[in-house]
């Protein structure tokens, strides 16, 4: 029989999964962030005709955008969460503001990729009653 402290992994183990989870997240949100400068130069390509000046910004927008998008690419997790905390400890006040702000953009963008249809019932499938459960639950079928 296998003892038991053969099937836990070890520390440096499950420190090299988070690191490898770690930097595949990375590289999603470096693609994505490159994905969105891509959208906000074409966006600003639309506009360029009808408001060149307007379309100056936007474009300039984007590229600060690909800027992030590269400096998360070609950092290590290490580094990034090294600036972090220089930053925090430099301006907690930025700091704390700037969290609460990516929290409410990151709430709002997983809410609209997680928003998925309500599966659609039939007209007379709520007929009935008792509810499905409660004829479930009082043995019926």
């Amino acid at each position: 029989m296998p003892a038991l402290s053969d099937s836990i992994p070890s520390t440096q183990e499950l420190t090299d999964q988070a690191r490898h989870l770690a930097e595949e997240q990375k590289a999603r949100g470096a693609e994505r962030l490159g994905g969105v400068a891509r959208a906000v130069h074409n966006a600003a390509s639309e506009i360029e005709r009808d408001l060149p000046q307007a379309a100056g910004y936007i474009h300039e927008a984007a590229q600060h955008i690909e800027r992030a998008s590269a400096a998360v690419s070609n950092q290590s997790i290490e580094d990034m969460i090294t600036a972090i905390n220089d930053f925090a400890r430099r301006q907690p006040v930025a700091f704390f503001g700037g969290s609460v702000l990516a929290g409410f953009v990151l709430s709002r963008f997983l809410k609209s990729t997680n928003a998925t249809p309500a599966p659609s019932r039939p007209a007379d499938a709520g007929a009935g009653f008792p509810p499905d459960d409660d004829r479930i639950a009082a043995g019926g079928a």
